[in-house]
């Protein structure tokens, strides 16, 4: 059977929602690897902490993981990030079952060769860092960088056969069973918040 969650199972009886996993109630309940990366889901603080969670019967992680790392210019869409924290989690915890938190953020070179897809900003130069650090969310702050238009067709064709891309060649591996379900991430911290928006705060 194959793995989901049931959002049909959604009850105004008492007002909770109810999860499901191939068929099977489930305590909607996970553990969430941060965007670190020295916490990645192959360190010893992760690894610990994945084993801990199963042996209490929480097999849900939710990874963290870069689209763009993979998205090099010219070459085939290349998933090797992803399946390799899916399968850092299942060496943890063999029973685990994957949420994927995907960055979407288009790679740098894709941003300066599509300038009429960014983002404008009225009356501000955007700016370019030159690329993502190690930390991808790091430079959200600096306010007017350079980002794909959330209006622009070109960015969500091609990132929408990306993203499919990347959930087929997680699935043809070996740890395919364990992907339960994707979150997509984009924006100021991966969480939609509109890009600039530190910047109108201030």
């Amino acid at each position: 059977m194959k793995n989901y969650i049931d959002r049909q199972s959604v009850s105004a009886n008492g007002g909770k929602a109810e999860m499901y996993v191939n068929g099977e109630k489930t305590v909607p309940l996970w553990l969430a690897l941060s965007d670190i990366p020295g916490a990645k889901a192959n360190t010893e603080y992760a690894q610990k902490n994945i084993a801990q969670f199963g042996k209490a019967g929480l097999n849900i992680v939710c990874t963290d993981c870069n689209l763009q790392s993979g998205w090099k210019k010219g070459l085939p869409y290349d998933a090797s990030e992803c399946i390799r924290e899916t399968k850092a989690v299942v060496r943890a915890n063999p029973n685990a079952q994957v949420i994927m938190r995907l960055h979407v953020n288009a790679p740098y070179w894709w941003l300066r060769e599509n300038p009429d897809e960014l983002i404008g900003y009225w009356g501000i130069e955007p700016t370019d860092s030159g690329d993502y650090p190690d930390r991808l969310i790091a430079i959200d702050r600096n306010h007017t960088e350079i980002r794909a238009s959330y209006a622009s067709e070109k960015f969500h064709k091609e990132i929408g056969e990306i993203i499919t891309e990347c959930c087929k060649q997680i699935k043809r591996s070996s740890v395919g069973k364990h992907l339960l379900g994707v979150q997509v991430a984009y924006g100021t911290c991966g969480e939609w918040h509109w890009w600039g928006k530190n910047y109108a705060e201030k």
